[in-house]
Formats: structure tokens, sequence, C-alpha cells
């Protein structure tokens, strides 16, 4: 299942997603749920996402279950894309994916 933030912005697990046609799908299983991400790392996926829906794609970040880090990483792209405040992208990914956080 794809949890959509936006029309064309969405997270999923890798499992599910990565066999759908026209989707952009922005890998972020080699990232870590927890401290230790190098920030390089980071910002090359938010990066990648925005890339993506600049072309006007259908973005959806994908790691293991699609919760924590495709959520995180969902977080910074959207606000990126939309020059909104890191906080209120946090808010738009927690109101739409029904997640009670991001870690």
């Amino acid at each position: 299942m794809i949890r959509w933030i936006t029309d064309r912005l969405g997270t999923s697990s890798w499992e599910f997603a990565h066999t759908l046609p026209e989707i952009y799908i922005v890998d972020v299983r080699d990232l870590v749920d927890k401290r230790g991400n190098v920030v390089a790392a980071v910002r090359s996926k938010i990066t990648e996402a925005v890339e993506g829906l600049n072309r006007g794609e259908k973005v959806v970040i994908c790691c293991d279950y699609g919760i924590s880090r495709s959520n995180a990483i969902a977080a910074g792209a959207l606000a990126m894309f939309e020059k909104i405040p890191m906080d209120a992208a946090l808010q738009r990914v927690v109101a739409a994916t029904g997640e009670s956080g991001i870690k």
C-alpha cells in the first residue's frame, strides 16, 4: 500500500512498491532507523525525491516497512519542494500516514 502525502508524494514498503509501474522510487533502505546516518546521504535522498517531483513524477519513498526512514525523508522532501517549514512538513506527513510520530 502507498500512503499518499500529496497527490505525487507517498511512502511505502519496498516489497510492495518496487514492482509498480509509473512511479519513481527513492530507496532509503540503506539508511538506518536511528542516529548514525551521514548527513550527505540523507540530503542526497531528499534531493533525489525533490528532483523527481520537479520532473512531475509520482515519487514514492521506500524503506523496509514504509514507516520510519521513508516518512522522515518524505518530510524533508515535502519541506524542500513546497518551501514550507520542516515542522509543518512533519505534521502533514504524520497526518497523512496515520503514524503517531517520525523517528
